[in-house]
């Protein structure tokens, strides 16, 4: 997959406007990010970062939901795609909360909101094996990084 062309065509979808990139690279996840961000003019947001950054967030990550995440991704930006990285943190603290994961799921299938959103998260079998609806055919949710072109 060209992850350029799939971020333009990720913008134009008028529903299901948000995927995640499942890897297995944890360390070269941001670079890889800042890379497709400049090659797309997309925002690139690192959710440790501005979670550390702040410290009334940072105070509440233990109870912090899935629809609170894609609440605050709303109109975080005002570029047409954000590629949102390190989510790990949030991750492990929703294997506390039923269904998390699902519901993680139905947002990517379901957003219809500014901006696009591309995830890159680390590889998680859930997420991969999730069955999206048949509603949207033809719109990919997951990709797995091992399967792009590389962005240079």
């Amino acid at each position: 997959i060209n992850m350029v062309k799939f971020a333009a065509a990720l913008v134009k979808r008028p529903r299901g406007r948000a995927c995640a990139v499942l890897t297995r690279d944890c360390q070269g996840q941001k670079a890889w990010a800042k890379d497709l961000a400049a090659q797309t003019g997309a925002h690139h947001l690192d959710l440790l970062d501005h979670f550390a950054g702040n410290t009334d967030l940072a105070a509440k990550v233990s109870d912090y939901t899935v629809d609170q995440l894609f609440t605050f991704l709303k109109g975080i930006s005002t570029t047409p795609i954000t590629i949102v990285t390190c989510t790990e943190f949030l991750k492990a603290t929703w294997s506390a909360q039923p269904g998390a994961e699902e519901d993680f799921a139905r947002h990517l299938e379901t957003w219809e909101s500014q901006p696009a959103l591309l995830f890159l998260l680390q590889h998680s079998n859930a997420l991969a094996d999730y069955k999206f609806s048949s509603r949207l055919q033809g719109q990919t949710f997951v990709v797995a990084q091992k399967d792009t072109l590389a962005l240079s």
